[in-house]
């Protein structure tokens, strides 16, 4: 079920980009800044399975997309988390 917090987007990211760059490269495509993008975590999901953390699959950020998921690619979700920031002069009363 998706919440009014959940936003759905798709972007297709190349093969050769490397797995610790997944998520800042996925965000970059769906128009997110590099700022915006600050602290974001992503999770892969195959199919039903539980979300699975980058660092649960590879202990190598380098490795790329392709080499991790090779030909299960199509059946994969990225999942991602975005923090909220509140500037410190919004906070401010």
């Amino acid at each position: 079920m998706v919440s009014n917090n959940d936003l759905i987007t798709y972007a297709l990211v190349p093969g050769s980009t490397r797995i610790g760059d997944l998520v800042t490269t996925a965000l970059t495509k769906i128009g997110f800044t590099s700022t915006q993008a600050v602290g974001a975590k992503g999770s892969l999901q195959v199919k039903d399975w539980k979300p699975l953390t980058f660092d649960l699959i590879s202990e190598n950020p380098d490795a790329t997309a392709d080499e991790i998921l090779g030909d299960i690619a199509g059946m994969v979700t990225l999942r991602i988390r975005l923090r909220r920031f509140v500037s410190r002069a919004a906070a401010s009363p």
